[in-house]
């Protein structure tokens, strides 16, 4: 047995007319009575507690703007970590995987900017003196390996957001966080050997 929506039972129950239902009536015409619904605790503060979540990611999103082109990269690792735990909190996968990766992404660009990557790359290429390419690769590699644990930290963060991706549909976030993960690969690798 199918049971009508309560709204409709004490609808019904109060004799009311349906403004629609009879054709245009004006404001005079129907009366609105105010009847108050028992609100269920429960329900109140789940909704309490995610709307308080949102408030706080959207917070954090603020903060994790201001301070992403400031010198102030433990903060906003930090930052990025608790947008993602929140996201996960709110059951948003999605959201909590690009939080890991910009993890991943924003230890890349500080590895690059301590070891002034993309120069010293470019000399190693350029260097056509066997013995003097030889040097600065175990330069490079030196360099490399004083900062290795800033990608080191980040390839878990980007692994956990593998994982959670996996879960969901392919998108342009899972090749940024598959190309994050390459990169840091080939980083290691080169430093290692």
């Amino acid at each position: 047995m199918k049971t009508a929506p309560i709204a409709l039972l004490v609808f019904l129950s109060l004799n009311l007319v349906c403004p629609q239902s009879y054709g245009p009536q004006t404001r005079q015409q129907v009366s609105s009575p105010s009847i108050e619904t028992p609100a269920d605790p429960e329900i109140s503060s789940n909704e309490k507690i995610v709307d308080e979540l949102w408030i706080q990611f959207r917070q954090i999103r603020d903060y994790i703007d201001t301070i992403k082109t400031q010198d102030r990269f433990t903060e906003l690792i930090a930052a990025l970590h608790e947008a993602a735990q929140i996201a996960l909190q709110l059951n948003r996968q999605d959201i909590a995987a690009w939080q890991l990766n910009n993890i991943g992404y924003f230890s890349i660009l500080e590895f690059k900017k301590r070891t002034d990557f993309d120069r010293r790359l470019k000399e190693l290429d350029e260097s056509r003196n066997k013995k003097n390419r030889q040097h600065l690769s175990r330069e490079v590699k030196s360099i490399f390996f004083e900062h290795i644990e800033l990608l080191e930290k980040a390839s878990v963060y980007l692994e956990q957001a593998y994982d959670i991706d996996g879960e969901l549909g392919k998108s342009d976030r899972t090749e940024k966080i598959y190309n994050n993960m390459k990169f840091i690969d080939w980083v290691i690798n080169f430093t290692h050997n």
